[in-house]
């Protein structure tokens, strides 16, 4: 199965828990042998998210 998660939000935000719930279960979907894609905007639910906060969460 073929499956595009798009969203303005930002699926890396480390502040939102349904960010945190949607890596997971995209992850989990890709180890089920998914081909799994993530389309997402910048928007974070965290106000004063900065610069090096999204560099660092990238790297991940």
């Amino acid at each position: 199965m073929n499956v595009l998660f798009a969203s303005p939000h930002n699926h890396m935000d480390q502040t939102s828990g349904a960010a945190i719930s949607t890596r997971s279960t995209l992850r989990a979907l890709a180890r089920s042998r998914h081909c799994v894609r993530a389309l997402t905007g910048s928007v974070f639910d965290d106000d004063f998210f900065r610069e090096e906060d999204l560099t660092r969460s990238l790297r991940r």
